[in-house]
């Protein structure tokens, strides 16, 4: 409804092309809801103009009414995006810095079948001087 009521308001005010209006005309004609919704908008564009002419002064745009000021919303983005930043580092530093204070996890040894196997089998091992976890790759002989 709110499409049809900017089409009959540009109609009115001739910023329809000729094939719109056409298209506007047809619907008014098949839609007596459509035709009685457009004789109100009309009416109210004639009451609009009335009260202008009898009133000019209402029509009269103030500087201030007009003045474009700069948008806020900029400022407020930049420092939410800082904010997100500073928190990410911040967040990282600090596990960084708990993982540097932990003591050092032992060697953790995965059980590997004695066997003989095609595959080639990896076991989890601590890394003290990097303060994480090395995978490391065993051979079949040493698989125990």
């Amino acid at each position: 409804m709110k499409s049809l009521q900017s089409l009959i308001i540009d109609r009115h005010f001739g910023e329809l092309s000729p094939e719109d209006a056409t298209i506007l005309e047809a619907r008014l004609a098949a839609e007596p809801a459509a035709q009685a919704e457009a004789k109100k908008i009309l009416a109210t564009l004639a009451t609009v103009r009335r009260t202008v002419l009898a009133h000019p002064e209402l029509a009269q745009v103030t500087e201030q009414a007009v003045e474009i000021r700069p948008s806020s919303a900029h400022g407020n983005w930049l420092a939410l995006a800082a904010a997100a930043v500073f928190l990410v580092a911040l967040s990282g530093t600090v596990g960084f810095l708990a993982g540097q204070a932990s003591p050092s996890a032992k060697s953790v040894q995965a059980t590997v079948p004695v066997e003989k196997s095609p595959w080639t089998h990896y076991r989890i091992a601590s890394n003290p001087g990097a303060a994480g976890f090395q995978i490391v790759r065993l051979e079949n002989q040493q698989a125990n």
